[in-house]
């Protein structure tokens, strides 16, 4: 951010000083030929800085969206998991899917979803119902083996545009025995 600052710095400070020439000389020397070959390159430039402000206006929309986005954390304890909006911005409208992908013929296999939820900034979900009731101990236990967990959904963001989460899978193999809750894991 602090090159394009010192770049829209240099482009102001070489367009007023184009400008200064340009006043300065139309006053001093009448030939027209110098005053449309000025003219000219004060055009140039005056569409060069168009064309760069139309760029900077754009990046910090961008920027601005990125701020306000919200963004999901799993988190996964003894007796549920709990999905968490750790962005800055409200998710609306928010549907989830939690889902246990079985690795292997042994594995369960369970999917629980939500839909119109409103998830502000800060605030989580916790699923405890089936198949997450005993979700920890069982890890901690060994006895959801080959299994990963996946959350996908998408939700409103403050301008009313329908985004995507990003579908992440974790793998549970590195979260047997160890103490709850376990690290954040952002999706």
């Amino acid at each position: 951010m602090a090159d394009l600052s010192s770049r829209i710095t240099e482009l102001l400070g070489g367009l007023l000083l184009i400008i200064t020439f340009y006043l300065l000389t139309q006053l001093l020397f009448s030939d027209p030929g110098l005053a449309t070959i000025s003219s000219v390159f004060v055009a140039i430039l005056t569409g060069l800085y168009v064309i760069f402000t139309h760029e900077l206006l754009q990046e910090t929309s961008k920027q601005r969206k990125q701020d306000i986005q919200p963004a999901f954390a799993v988190d996964i304890h003894r007796d549920y998991v709990e999905v968490k909006n750790v962005g800055n911005g409200p998710a609306l409208d928010t549907k989830l899917t939690l889902e246990l992908i079985p690795l292997s013929n042994d594995a369960e296999d369970g999917k629980t979803e939500t839909s119109n939820l409103d998830i502000p900034a800060g605030e989580s979900i916790k699923f405890r119902q089936e198949p997450f009731g005993e979700f920890g101990t069982n890890l901690s236990h060994g006895e959801l083996p080959d299994t990963d967990l996946c959350l996908q959904g998408n939700y409103l963001d403050m301008y009313e545009n329908r985004e995507k989460i990003r579908t992440r899978t974790y793998n549970l193999d590195p979260y047997r025995e160890k103490q709850y809750p376990l690290e954040r894991n952002r999706a």
